[in-house]
């Protein structure tokens, strides 16, 4: 596995969750779908990695059996190189790479978060795009990640729920990470059109515009995750918004118009 051009660092993109238990869910969703895009449609190395050692779903997400890699890797930080990296990381396909676990949720994991940092500059040296699955709980791993991600991808839904955390998460950007571009996502738009917060109202709540709105589809979703295949590899609006996530951590695609499609024009009028 080559490195990228020692000139440069690869670009680091964190996903995170906030609202209900169902935004934690499609954060997964969205960073699965999006390392597969990278890697399949714009063609660059991409390692996916899913921070969440004991219940994590990155790996079931893409039909991929999780290694003890990671917790290795954060466990002896002494042992994280070329060749180590090599050793652990899942290959899904020619350009897309996993570093996840599924540890016992009874063990006691005796991490040392200080090696996070190492492990990603490790990662960014060998990959175009490193997409990191952040847990929902923050802890000092997460706070490390958000300390150095050139970008944020905040999933949230229309709740009030969603509204708080969202106004928490971004409220610490500022002293985390000032230079981290960030992207507010909407998921599952139309799940509940009568008990949904109106989107007039969330933004103003949390002080900003809403860049990206998902929208609900139960069943290509479900059916995409239950086999294995990620979100984006279907058709429908979901899969278009998946790409236009994509296209703000990586630019247009070549052949682009940068006008919106029909359907996604219309939801973004609806909410």
């Amino acid at each position: 596995m080559s490195a990228i051009p020692a000139a440069r660092l690869g670009e680091s993109a964190a996903i995170a969750s906030a609202g209900s238990g169902a935004s934690a869910a499609a954060a997964t969703t969205v960073a699965a779908s999006v390392a597969w895009l990278i890697a399949h449609e714009r063609r660059r190395r991409v390692a996916l990695v899913d921070l969440d050692l004991q219940f994590g779903t990155v790996a079931l997400s893409l039909d991929l059996e999780p290694s003890h890699g990671l917790r290795e890797a954060l466990e002896n930080p002494n042992r994280i190189d070329g060749l180590f990296m090599d050793r652990v990381l899942i290959q899904h396909s020619e350009r897309l790479f996993v570093l996840s676990a599924e540890e016992s949720p009874d063990e006691t994991l005796l991490l040392d978060y200080g090696a996070v940092e190492l492990l990603m500059t490790e990662l960014r040296n060998k990959f175009h795009y490193v997409i990191v699955d952040v847990p929902r709980s923050p802890n000092a791993c997460t706070q490390q990640i958000l300390q150095s991600a050139t970008d944020l991808l905040l999933v949230t839904d229309l709740s009030l729920a969603g509204m708080r955390d969202t106004m928490r998460l971004t409220g610490m950007l500022p002293t985390t990470n000032a230079s981290c571009n960030t992207t507010l996502v909407v998921n599952r738009v139309g799940e509940h059109k009568q008990g949904e917060m109106p989107r007039a109202e969330f933004e103003k709540g949390v002080s900003r515009k809403l860049e990206l709105l998902l929208p609900f589809d139960a069943k290509t979703v479900a059916a995409a995750t239950n086999f294995g295949q990620p979100v984006a590899a279907a058709k429908g609006p979901v899969a278009a918004g998946l790409r236009e996530i994509t296209a703000r951590l990586c630019g247009p695609a070549a052949g682009a118009s940068g006008a919106r499609s029909g359907v996604w024009q219309k939801l973004l009028k609806k909410t």
